[in-house]
């Protein structure tokens, strides 16, 4: 490898560490803004108003959705996780999910309750080596609090300004390529933002689901801090 290309190679590396390190929040920011667009023509078109005020309204409603479900549910979460990880035994959780479904098993044909144990056990085994180190990575949270809370000021100034201006910014950016050519790149774009759409609701819907059943089971075996296990089992 040449010095120019050793130069440039090492140039992009530290480009690319630069953009998703210390960028991740701008990131972020552009892709809510492109996902919301749609709902901010929708508000342009019925409401007959701005783009800046279409824009403010739609992230002041998305910014205090997300506040809410983070602040309900997250905090609820954190505060069980918080909880299971100071009392911590998992002789104890295991002696209780064994218990609570023992009567279960009963009930139906040996063969059966043997699979079930079986699978119990090797699901319990793998939970706990997850639950062993959990300790540290709340820790590891915990420390990155302000850090975090520093990221998400700096995500939703970053949307309200990206929203209002992202017509200019894709213009901008097409403006780069040759005519007949930024076309198709319009094309492309139109397209990914409606595959990320599909695969992020797709996403959302799956993890909903598998959120709901892990929690229906925790329920049913009656086992304590069901909202942190069923959330670090969906996550």
């Amino acid at each position: 490898m040449s010095g120019k290309n050793l130069i440039l190679f090492l140039v992009g590396a530290v480009a690319l560490y630069a953009i998703f390190h210390y960028g991740a929040p701008f990131l972020v920011a552009l892709l809510v803004a492109v996902l919301l667009e749609p709902l901010v023509r929708l508000g342009m078109r019925q409401n007959r108003i701005s783009r800046r005020l279409s824009s403010i309204m739609v992230c002041t409603v998305f910014t205090l959705l997300l506040s809410l479900l983070m602040y309900g549910v997250g905090s609820k979460i954190v505060s069980e996780t918080t909880d299971f990880v100071k009392n911590l035994d998992i002789d104890d959780i295991v002696a209780q999910v064994t218990d609570t479904s023992q009567g279960i098993l009963d009930s139906i044909s040996p063969e059966l309750a043997q699979s079930i144990r079986e699978g119990l056990g090797m699901l319990l085994k793998s939970l706990g080596s997850i639950l062993t180190g959990l300790s540290g990575y709340v820790f590891d949270f915990a420390i990155s609090i302000p850090n975090l809370f520093l990221s998400s000021i700096v995500f939703l100034l970053a949307l309200f300004l990206i929203s209002m201006g992202l017509p200019s910014i894709k213009e901008s950016f097409l403006s780069l390529f040759e005519e007949s050519t930024a076309d198709k790149m319009d094309s492309v774009i139109q397209t990914i933002r409606k595959a990320i759409n599909g695969f992020i609701i797709a996403q959302l819907l799956m993890s909903m689901i598998t959120f709901v059943l892990v929690l229906a089971g925790l329920l049913i075996l009656d086992v304590k801090y069901m909202l942190a296990l069923a959330f670090l089992i969906t996550v």
